[in-house]
């Protein structure tokens, strides 16, 4: 049974993104889950947040490649399934020109704003601001370094060996975490997040490059007759996908620092905490999406369309409902997983719980949807309807945190989505997927209703003292609608089991 198993895994690349996936997941899992108490173990509550916000403040910056590593897999599918070697070279010497460009210019940007940056996050005491800057200056020149080798990441996708990508993903997470802990351990106190991340980064660079040399692909950098022609429309293409990505990074960076700067350093990480069970869900939903997302490029770029839009209807009539199981896992264990993972503090509230769940139903959709106007070439509209909707999502969010604190932050993430990217999707997604507006439109009108619904009953019998404990620990309710909703899982994964071996290799 095991090596039948196996044999199938090995026949779709499908499985095997998806198996690599689940792995490389659960094992961010196991390493957030000791990589945050030793945080909060070694670090005040004020460098935790520095932590987190230097991090996520980088994200900004390193949107200046303009959705170029992004692109990459979609310039070089094409001649890498005709053998067209010379056109493979073409590509790839633009690609990585312009990724080495960007590197540069992220590098520069990054070290001239260092002193700006720094002295805008809110509640910095001065004893802070060197460590502040060190972690700054480390993370962008890493960054900047590694942003060429993202181009190999772009080869694994062609290549529908997406799964490699996920292994090395697994190794250099852990090498961080040991080497994370040692360091606090000797007192590094900040400056182990630096140290941690350039192993680690470096690890997965090398690696990347190495993978891709075992394939067999031969990639040459041929500066001479350098192509203008393909870098416009590399370009055309990745400005596109570049506003997509600066639409997430907008509405995923802005909230620790609309937290930080409304409220306070702290505050974020509550916020991160309370935070988690949605970003591991979230993320379980997206491995499965995404193990399809190289093998319906590679269709797509066939010329088989009507396939990718089948296997998307049928994974979708999987993943909205698993949403759903998802959301509600969120709304009934969030409370005591918040205070196991972070402490007894670090649990927002119950209405937290909601409006993150809610979140999740809504993103879920927003996500697995918008994958088909990059695939097909039509982002401009997509991608303004995400700067929309994202600047309403910050906006809201803002005004909301003032009156709520994190509960409104998460209020305010909704009104974005639900007033603009679903409503476009529901509108343009279905003639680009081959199915009727009707038909999506019902299908999202059935499951959302019925998940809005078991939230709001869930909702109810959660909001009473009995269920809501100061400490750690399932509550008689907490548990019996834990047991209801194992049983519907364990359904709804049995039904399915097989959608990811359904998946064979597409042949070149």
């Amino acid at each position: 049974m095991i090596s039948g198993l196996f044999h199938r895994l090995r026949s779709s690349p499908t499985g095997l993104t998806a198996a690599a996936g689940y792995a490389a997941m659960l094992s961010a899992v196991f390493v957030g889950f000791f990589n945050v108490p030793l945080a909060l173990k070694f670090l005040s509550g004020k460098e935790f947040g520095l932590w987190n916000v230097v991090g996520q403040t980088l994200g900004y910056l390193l949107l200046l490649d303009f959705g170029v590593s992004w692109s990459a897999s979609r310039m070089l599918v094409g001649p890498m399934r005709e053998g067209n070697q010379k056109e493979l070279n073409s590509w790839w010497t633009i690609i990585v020109a312009v990724l080495i460009f960007q590197g540069l210019l992220v590098a520069g940007i990054g070290l001239g704003a260092a002193k700006q940056i720094i002295g805008s996050f809110e509640d910095l005491p001065p004893d802070l601001i060197p460590a502040a800057e060190g972690l700054w200056v480390g993370m962008i020149l890493i960054n900047a370094i590694q942003l060429p080798f993202r181009a190999y990441t772009g080869v694994l996708y062609c290549q529908d060996r997406w799964y490699i990508m996920h292994v090395v993903t697994i190794l250099t997470s852990w090498i961080n975490l040991i080497a994370f802990a040692i360091l606090l351990y000797a007192g590094f106190r900040t400056y182990a997040y630096l140290i941690a991340s350039l192993l680690s980064v470096g690890t997965n660079s090398l690696l990347m490059q190495y993978m891709v040399r075992r394939s067999g692909v031969r990639l040459q950098l041929v500066f001479r007759g350098f192509d203008f022609e393909k870098l416009r429309v590399l370009f055309r293409y990745s400005s596109g996908v570049f506003l997509l990505a600066l639409a997430g990074q907008i509405a995923f960076t802005s909230q620790s620092l609309i937290l930080s700067k409304v409220i306070g350093l702290e505050a974020v990480t509550v916020f991160v905490v309370s935070y988690k069970s949605f970003t591991v869900i979230k993320e379980i939903l997206k491995r499965a999406f995404d193990s399809f997302s190289p093998r319906w490029m590679q269709l797509y770029v066939s010329g088989d369309k009507q396939a990718v839009w089948n296997e998307w209807k049928n994974l979708m009539a999987w993943l909205l409902p698993t949403a759903m199981i998802g959301a509600l896992g969120i709304l009934i264990f969030n409370r005591s997983f918040s205070m196991l993972y972070g402490g007894p503090a670090n649990h927002e509230s119950r209405v937290f719980d909601l409006f993150t769940a809610v979140g999740l139903v809504a993103q879920v959709f927003t996500y697995f949807t918008e994958f088909v106007f990059p695939m097909s070439g039509r982002v401009k509209g997509r991608s303004i309807a995400g700067i929309i909707d994202a600047v309403l999502q910050m906006t809201s969010g803002i005004m909301l945190t003032h009156w709520y604190g994190a509960t409104g932050l998460m209020l305010g993430a909704l009104i974005g989505p639900v007033c603009v990217s679903i409503p476009y999707l529901l509108l343009k997604a279905p003639a680009q997927l081959g199915i009727s507006r009707r038909t999506m439109v019902g299908a999202v009108a059935r499951t959302y209703g019925l998940t809005l619904l078991c939230m709001a009953g869930s909702f109810f019998a959660l909001n009473t003292p009995a269920a809501t404990p100061d400490t750690w620990g399932l509550s008689g309710i907490e548990c019996l609608l834990g047991v209801g909703l194992a049983c519907l899982g364990l359904f709804w994964f049995w039904k399915f089991r097989g959608i990811f071996m359904s998946a064979k290799r597409v042949e070149a």
